[in-house]
């Protein structure tokens, strides 16, 4: 059986940066490497929020491929093409970063198919995974990055749920709410408040529920992980009462809670993801890891929304999700440089 050095679970955005970094450092690997992924569309950021527009702006996308030396002169070729201080639609993100690295992957092996497990076997890793017509397969790699995308937490109300990202999306949204339909909506980070306007302009009425001091906290006040861009100007806007039928609720507020939910039609959740990976490792949960050295298990790897970076301000954790987050993290924990190209 064939070891590979390298085998990529995934091809969102995470591991299209880890391709980007693995070009630049030890282009000698990607003849070498492997990527498993049962779709091959640029991950999330195009197959379920494409119509979204990133926290990330072009700017700041941009400078994430000049870190690395694969992708620095594309990114020169494609620095003008939208301006540079504004957010980005994230299909425009995904594509642009599957662009950059194309020459690369090339090189590498593709396996169309949903891996299942992984397993350490002495200074290797197993990799099972079940291609579409059913039948599984095992391969092997030195070195696996996991980076299997997350998905939106919910919560246990009956209410009919709108899908996060049909919220995200004006023009679904259409397809599930009715002018005058009462909806709850339960986060106003910086998504929640990019649905609010969605749902005002679909004309229903929005009770918000926030579990925060204030309804809407801003990065323009210290807030690490505060909402700026286009979610701070929407929220600048309801504040100022220039968006009607909205209510703001403290989630502190059971009984306007409970009522609000008693009114609804609908209910949508913006509260974050989390990691619901089904694929087992070492025959357990794949939801552990060490967020500094990106390690899930001996030679396993994890990076992306799953696995991210964390900072800590004034005694709290945030979690860093953002192309130029996960390009610090794969930078900062530099896996590569223990693989042989041998």
């Amino acid at each position: 059986m064939m070891v590979y050095k390298v085998a990529c679970v995934g091809f969102g955005s995470a591991n299209m940066l880890f391709i980007a970094y693995m070009a630049s450092v030890a282009p000698s690997l990607l003849q070498q490497t492997v990527i498993i992924d049962p779709y091959f569309d640029n991950g999330a950021l195009q197959r379920s929020w494409p119509r979204v527009r990133s926290n990330t702006t072009w700017e700041q996308f941009i400078n994430s491929l000049r870190r690395f030396k694969a992708t620095a002169a594309y990114a020169e070729q494609i620095a003008e093409t939208h301006p540079q201080d504004e957010p980005t639609y994230l299909h425009v993100l995904a594509k642009s970063l599957r662009e950059a690295i194309s020459p690369y992957l090339r090189k590498i092996h593709t396996i169309k198919g949903h891996v299942c497990q992984l397993n350490n076997e002495e200074v290797v890793v197993s990799i099972k995974y079940k291609k579409s017509n059913g039948t599984e397969h095992i391969i092997q790699a030195e070195k696996v990055i996991f980076s299997p995308g997350s998905i939106p937490k919910t919560m246990s109300h009956s209410l009919p749920t709108i899908p996060f990202h049909v919220a995200l999306d004006s023009r679904q949204l259409g397809d599930y709410v009715s002018p005058g339909e009462r909806v709850v909506l339960f986060g106003l980070a910086h998504s929640g408040v990019l649905i609010i306007k969605n749902l005002v302009e679909s004309q229903c009425f929005v009770s918000a529920v926030y579990n925060t001091e204030k309804p809407f906290l801003y990065a323009r006040d210290g807030e690490y992980d505060g909402i700026k861009q286009d979610a701070a100007q929407i929220a600048d806007d309801i504040t100022a009462g220039k968006l009607e039928n909205i209510e703001l609720i403290s989630w502190s507020s059971g009984e306007d809670v409970q009522d609000a939910l008693l009114r609804a039609d609908w209910v949508v959740y913006s509260i974050g993801f989390e990691n619901n990976t089904p694929v087992l490792i070492n025959n357990q949960s794949a939801r552990n890891y060490e967020p500094e050295k990106a390690l899930i298990a001996p030679n396993i790897y994890g990076f992306g929304i799953a696995y991210p970076s964390f900072s800590e301000v004034n005694g709290r954790k945030f979690w860093d999700v953002s192309i130029p987050s996960f390009t610090d993290h794969i930078l900062n924990t530099n896996i590569l440089s223990t693989v042989s190209s041998e």
